[in-house]
C-alpha cells in the first residue's frame, strides 16, 4: 500500500466515523410513543408491534434532537419519555458493566428497599425481653 492509498484509507475512516450520529434503541419493548402501537403478551408484558424504528443521537447538539422516529419523524419528547433526564445530554457510553451499576443505582433510588419485617420483629422481641429483665431484677 502507498501513502496515497494509506491516506485516503484513513480519510474514509475519519469521514464514516464523523457521519455516524445516531444509533438504534427502538426494538418491541421500547418504541415511539407517536406511533407506535402497544400490545400486551401473554405474561402481561407491554410489546410494540409498531413504531419502534427509535433512534438516539450520540450528540443531539450537533444533530438537533436527541431521539428521533424514523417512521413517523417524531422527536424528543413526542416519541420518547424522559425518564432519566437525558434530554439534550448526549448518552452514557461505557462498558455494560459500568451500565448495569448505573441502572442498579436508578432502580435503589426510585424504589429503596424496605426494612425486613424480620429484623423488625426481632428487635421487638429483643427490646421485651429486656423489659422483663429488668421487671425480675427489680422484684429480686
Amino acid at each position: 500500500m502507498n501513502k496515497l492509498a494509506a491516506s485516503m484509507k484513513d480519510r474514509s475512516a475519519k469521514s464514516w466515523s464523523e457521519r455516524r450520529m445516531y444509533y438504534k434503541i427502538g426494538s418491541c419493548f421500547a418504541g415511539c410513543r407517536n406511533c407506535g402501537d402497544v400490545v400486551e403478551d401473554e405474561f402481561g408484558r407491554k410489546r410494540f408491534v409498531s413504531g419502534y424504528e427509535v433512534f438516539r443521537a450520540y450528540r443531539p447538539w450537533q444533530t438537533g434532537f436527541t431521539w428521533i422516529c424514523m417512521s413517523c419523524g417524531a422527536k424528543d419528547l413526542a416519541c420518547w419519555s424522559d425518564t432519566h433526564g437525558e434530554l439534550g445530554k448526549e448518552p452514557r457510553v461505557g462498558c455494560r458493566s459500568a451500565l448495569a451499576e448505573i441502572r442498579k443505582e436508578r432502580r435503589e433510588a426510585a424504589d429503596p428497599k424496605p426494612r425486613p419485617v424480620k429484623s423488625v420483629r426481632i428487635h421487638e422481641l429483643e427490646q421485651e425481653v429486656e423489659r422483663l429483665r429488668m421487671i425480675l431484677k427489680e422484684k429480686n
